[in-house]
């Protein structure tokens, strides 16, 4: 891009569609600038072009050429000329699209193009040449609660580069009449038409070949192979060929999903017959592969399109890394999640030269990810463009030119804000740059705005849930700081002020205040874009989890109440014996070590392994990863959360500094379940010393006691590794892991 000095006012511009094929693209750009209140006319054709450069003020020129590889926009402020040149109609309606991202335009609608702008893209420059997101109709046919809805957001994505739009989850009674009319309107749009189609069960294949010969436009059809879906490969075969009478140059892709290793080589050496690659265009790479995306680009015969998950933060494809508790049960699996940093680092991550595919159709289940989708298209549309630059662009087109700063502020403090415990300092300072970015819109706009409320919502939430964790923090602290004291203060006494603490309203005024303001918002969400649009799987929009104890009060509650009422504990010295015990929980003793591995920290779990870490492996194949149950308000916090690994992954700790002459006893509490369906899980050194073979952990929850043989030790050090049976499928969770010890024996063998 080039530099100069003013700008040209687009107000009253005239929009040009030089020649046929940029008329559909100034069409485009005429629709987005009248919905930012910029008023602009247009007229069509080469004389109209001489005409507007003669006697207008200010022109758009948009049109195509058979010379240009990629585009090139130009802002001439000498001339008061924006020129547009595209490749093709393709080409074209994305450098619309990115001309609108570079324009500054206000909320009074003033649209000003910075003069000697001067962006040039070859199609080299993009990291992929498909860039599709998907549409959920879990609640409506067209994911939306009108089709001027779904036209609006679609513009929204192709501003950004998206060039893809696919149904998903349409299965449960198919309409055939909607499917038809999401085809219209993405033909209409000048967008892909995409599908993904469950075969064969829920959808016959008479069903599918009735509607495909109904449809407009089709491009792309995608089998699931797992995860919703299974593969019959003589249908598919057979809707292959109805699909291409009709749309001859329609693309088929399957996924691998789920499988485990037997299937999954199945699959592979399926795919490498000629009979199939004959109808088969690609390979889909999504959530519950069961190797990385490299592997899986090395070992199958075809291209791979990434299928990658923007919507979740748990039990998914990328789960937010290190992510505190507070956090996890108060948003759960479904949040306003903007993490353009963590997306952007994985865009580069999988288009660095060694994965290579051909293009990406992101998985949603809604609008939650909206910041997650725009990053990933921009991105791959130009490989040139920075995540700061891109959330840039987001803030000014989304929020207008006045407000891009505050709102690339307000994003980023989002994003950050989930990187360690609720901050009530930053939550507070994140809710007034959105307090503030509504102040300074119009009215009307900041109750039309659902991305303005949904960021508003997200601020507001983690505000009052940092509020409540700073409460509930105090509130534990201080009765457990009187349990501590129960020699000093007698036991009874000391059980009593822990029972006062724990028993303590933790309302005031702020959290009542922010809680009535939740409310509200959603309120104005729902009565906006919709809040089953918004999240199709919480379409509560997380209220149902917002009120979770934020800490374990309520087990210490019921722990502190036994030793009070129970009727074994008739002396001082065993009322103090039994705090002793409740408190000392996690003591291994003399010569011993403890991890709590469920922990966020490292120094929860300083003997853990890390793994290849987060930064190259998102996805934890070779990392482990802090997860967690459903919440247990009556359990230790230990409990409610534990380390694991996926499919052929381990969990190993690694212990120094061990008497080589004592026996040492491995204490565990495993997750209940977490193996039951894999075969059990097995424990053994980095030498090949079985400590536990395969077995399955109790059904009830607590701690299992394993002698480590002697010979594993007599070095002074010990590595010790959990596996489950390898070359599983499904979801791939294994070696669900909340807590170790390793006692010293000293001299007792158990």
């Amino acid at each position: 891009s080039g530099s100069g000095s003013g700008s040209v006012d687009l107000g009253g511009a005239v929009l040009v569609a030089v020649d046929p094929g940029a008329v559909r693209p100034a069409r485009f750009l005429e629709r987005r600038l009248h919905a930012k209140m910029v008023n602009t006319t247009w007229l069509s054709g080469r004389a109209a072009a001489a005409q507007s450069t003669a006697n207008i003020s200010v022109h758009v020129a948009i049109m195509t050429s058979a010379d240009l590889d990629g585009y090139l926009i130009e802002c001439d402020g000498v001339r008061n000329e924006v020129r547009v040149t595209g490749g093709g109609g393709a080409a074209l309606h994305t450098a619309v699209g990115r001309l609108l991202r570079e324009l500054r335009i206000t909320a009074q609608g003033v649209a000003t193009c910075r003069d000697g702008l001067r962006v040039r893209t070859r199609a080299a420059d993009a990291r992929w040449a498909l860039r599709g997101n998907q549409y959920s109709a879990a609640h409506h046919p067209s994911m939306f609660r009108s089709w001027d809805e779904f036209d609006a957001f679609t513009d929204d994505l192709k501003v950004f580069g998206t060039n893809q739009i696919e149904l998903a989850h349409f299965e449960a009674g198919l309409n055939a009449t909607a499917l038809v009319e999401f085809s219209q309107h993405l033909d209409t749009a000048d967008v892909n038409v995409s599908f993904w189609w469950p075969c064969c069960s829920t959808v016959t294949v008479e069903e599918t070949c009735t509607v495909l010969a109904a449809l407009p436009r089709v491009d792309s059809l995608f089998f699931p192979g797992g995860d919703g879906g299974s593969l019959v490969w003589d249908s598919i075969e057979h809707i292959a060929s109805v699909l291409r009478s009709h749309h001859p140059h329609a693309t088929v892709w399957v996924s691998a999903q789920e499988l485990n290793a037997t299937v999954l080589d199945a699959f592979i050496a399926n795919i490498s017959k000629p009979s199939v690659r004959a109808f088969l265009s690609g390979v889909v790479y999504g959530p519950h592969v069961r190797i990385p995306l490299t592997a899986f680009v090395a070992r199958v015969p075809s291209v791979v399109r990434q299928y990658p998950d923007l919507a979740h933060t748990i039990s998914c494809q990328f789960p937010v890394p290190a992510w505190h508790p507070a956090w996890v049960f108060t948003h759960g699996r479904q949040a306003t999640n903007p993490s353009a940093q963590r997306m952007g680092s994985i865009v580069v991550l999988r288009s660095n030269g060694s994965t290579p595919t051909v293009g990406v159709g992101a998985y949603s289940e809604g609008l939650n990810d909206d910041l997650n989708k725009v990053v990933w298209s921009a991105m791959a549309e130009d490989s040139r463009l920075t995540v700061g630059e891109v959330v840039a662009q987001y803030a000014r087109h989304f929020f207008g030119a006045e407000n891009e700063e505050l709102a690339v502020a307000g994003l980023g403090a989002l994003e950050r804000a989930w990187s360690g415990p609720p901050d009530p300092s930053l939550a507070e300072e994140t809710l007034q740059t959105w307090t503030t970015i509504a102040s300074l819109s119009w009215s009307p706009t900041v109750e039309s705005n659902w991305r303005l409320l949904m960021y508003l919502h997200r601020a507001t939430f983690d505000a009052y849930v940092a509020e409540r964790f700073v409460v509930e923090e105090a509130r534990l602290k201080s009765a457990l700081d009187a349990l501590r004291r129960a020699r000093t203060l007698g036991s009874i006494p000391a059980c009593e002020a822990a029972m006062k603490a724990l028993t303590t309203t933790v309302a005031t005024p702020r959290t009542v205040e922010l809680r009535a303001q939740l409310t509200l918002l959603v309120q104005q969400l729902n009565k906006t874009i919709g809040a089953e649009v918004l999240q199709s799987q919480d379409t509560a929009l997380n209220m149902n989890t917002v009120d979770t104890p934020l800490t374990d009060g309520g087990f210490w509650e019921v722990g502190v109440a036994s030793i009070l009422r129970n009727t074994s504990h008739t002396t001082e010295s065993e009322r103090l014996v039994a705090i002793r015990t409740l408190l000392g929980w996690n003591d291994a003793g003399p010569g011993g070590f403890y991890d709590n591995l469920g922990g966020v920290a490292a120094s929860d779990h300083p003997r853990l392994d890390p793994g290849l870490g987060v930064a190259v492996d998102p996805s934890f194949y070779s990392t482990p990863l802090q997860s967690q149950s459903k919440f247990n308000a009556t359990t230790r916090a230990s409990w409610n959360r534990f380390v694991q690994t996926f499919y052929d992954g381990r969990v190993t700790l690694s212990y120094s500094g061990l008497d080589p002459t004592a026996t040492y006893t491995f204490r565990v509490v495993v997750f209940p379940g977490s193996a039951s369906k894999v075969g059990g899980l097995k424990w053994t050194t980095s030498d090949g010393v079985i400590v536990s073979d395969f077995h399955d952990p109790p059904t009830t929850m607590g701690p299992v006691s394993y002698l480590v043989p002697r010979e594993a030790t007599r070095h002074g050090s010990l590595s010790l590794s959990c596996v489950r049976q390898q070359g599983e499928g499904g979801s791939g969770s294994a070696c669900q892991i909340a807590e170790v010890w390793l006692l010293k024996n000293n001299g007792v063998t158990l």
